[in-house]
């Protein structure tokens, strides 16, 4: 298999702005937060893609639209998924820390996450496991296992794995690398960089607005590089 997935984070709205807990809340983008994109949009000047997937909130669409104009996309096909939405805040959509520090069911949800979903929001397990399945209809090769790695799903023997050694080795030497690119949210980025990479902690992924990260596959091994390059 190879594969290279390009992770991006949507650009600055006014709520990041303000630290305020933005999740499906379709604000905009800030108009100076182009400018922060404009690296990304340099940087993929020269790129070719064969899938786009896109977050369907406006604050993904735009920074979308401004770092891959039309006439980029050489008629790569584009899904706007509202399966890559940010994790659902629910009644704390809006507020800032300050808002809700004094709430104790607040406080056991910075404590614990797993635990606590937020009112009329979203729980990390139902987040997780949306992610999941994209993740898995996006590359059905890897499945996560129960371990929560991801592993080859075809079920055969050594013996016929050895059989196909020989004809595998001249596919993989004629093998095109399938580019896709996802334009998302943070929290989005860090569930599927663990999902694919489990030995990565989740909060040692630092994602600004318009930055992201590139995950390389050459075979089973995947490598992850901070992005713009």
């Amino acid at each position: 298999m190879s594969v290279h997935i390009l992770l991006l984070r949507h650009g600055t709205t006014q709520w990041n702005r303000e630290k305020r807990y933005l999740g499906h809340t379709d604000v905009p983008l800030l108009t100076e937060s182009y400018q922060e994109l404009e690296p990304v949009r340099r940087a993929l000047s020269a790129w070719q893609w064969d899938e786009i997937y896109c977050s369907d909130l406006l604050r993904c669409r735009e920074s979308l639209d401004y770092v891959l104009p039309v006439k980029r996309r050489k008629g790569a096909k584009i899904t706007y998924d509202p399966a890559l939405r940010e994790l659902d805040f629910g009644e704390w959509e809006g507020c800032t820390y300050s808002d809700l520090c004094d709430q104790a069911m607040y406080r056991r949800w910075i404590d614990d996450p797993a635990s606590i979903c937020p009112p009329h929001g979203e729980s990390l397990q139902h987040f997780s496991s949306r992610l999941n399945h994209f993740a898995c209809t996006l590359l059905p090769e890897l499945q996560p296992n129960p371990a929560g790695l991801c592993a080859s799903s075809l079920d055969v023997s050594p013996s016929v794995i050895a059989g196909l050694d020989a004809v595998q080795s001249l596919e993989k030497k004629a093998e095109k690398t399938r580019q896709i690119l996802i334009m998302t949210h943070g929290g989005v980025i860090r569930q599927l960089v663990t999902l694919w990479c489990p030995e990565i902690p989740f909060w040692d992924l630092v994602i600004p607005p318009a930055g992201g990260y590139l995950l390389k596959w050459a075979e089973a091994d995947c490598e992850v590089m901070s992005f713009p390059l």
